[in-house]
């Protein structure tokens, strides 16, 4: 299995479309202020969009070496899913300064 990096995203921007509307792209800032953009294809759009309608914060997962590689430029084929970790308690971590922490274990 692929190397997996995880991050906690804090805001999305509205998706925006290639003119054809076969692409799609979501921008994201994820905690500590990194810039992420998740790209979509026709037919393989239904990840990136179904975070528009996750309560926020949420912890996303994606290949490591790809997202890096790209430099946090996230491809559909790399999106490996959602964590199952509630809102709120992503919320809490945040507001109590564990979040760095959390994410570190993560990413280990």
């Amino acid at each position: 299995m692929a190397q997996s990096k995880v991050w906690l995203i804090t805001e999305l921007a509205p998706p925006e479309y290639s003119p054809d509307r076969e692409q799609c792209w979501l921008r994201a800032t994820g905690f500590g202020g990194v810039k992420l953009t998740f790209a979509g294809i026709r037919g393989q759009m239904i990840n990136i969009l179904s975070l528009q309608h996750q309560q926020l914060p949420v912890a996303v997962m994606s290949d490591r070496f790809t997202a890096l590689m790209a430099e946090h430029q996230i491809p559909h084929t790399a999106m490996l899913g959602m964590l199952p970790v509630p809102a709120s308690g992503l919320q809490l971590m945040i507001d109590n300064g564990q979040a760095a922490a959390w994410l570190a274990k993560q990413n280990t």
